[in-house]
């Protein structure tokens, strides 16, 4: 099994579409099958199709795709308690990706609340936040940290 972890989307929905189309051709190419997809958070803020983002990925989660949640997504979930934080970090355009569509955006928080961390298989084990004791964090990530 080839696993693909993809992380830093930031809203960026057409970019997101390309590479996925990538990799389909490539493991077309390469008769390679099946994937595993680990998404390893900060799939908004900056770019400007946070909500395409983050549909498309709750459109696909599930065995084999696995969404971690990362800063950004916990500053959207924490957005009431902390508004200057994630306005500072991207979440304005966030904000008017969602326009008209706060319902989606509440339900979008829920699931983001609700996404795990971390990630552990038999191959190691990753982690999109630092405050995991004994985690490698992904700004240390090698090759030999997992796999």
């Amino acid at each position: 099994m080839i696993t693909v972890a993809i992380g830093d989307i930031h809203g960026m929905y057409d970019m997101l579409e390309q590479l996925l189309s990538e990799i389909d051709a490539f493991t077309a190419r390469a008769n390679k099958a099946p994937l595993k997809f680990i998404f390893l958070g900060d799939y908004i803020d900056r770019g400007p199709d946070s909500l395409k983002v983050v549909g498309r990925l709750r459109m696909i989660e599930g065995p084999p795709v696995i969404c971690l949640r990362g800063n950004h997504e916990q500053m959207m979930v924490e957005c009431e308690e902390e508004p200057e934080l994630w306005r500072d970090n991207g979440g304005v355009q966030t904000k008017r990706a969602y326009r008209g569509r706060e319902d989606q955006f509440e339900d979008d928080k829920v699931w983001m609340s609700h996404l795990p961390t971390s990630f552990e298989d038999e191959r190691g084990f990753l982690s999109t936040q630092e405050s995991n004791p004994g985690s490698h964090s992904l700004n240390k990530q090698t090759i030999r940290n997992y796999g």
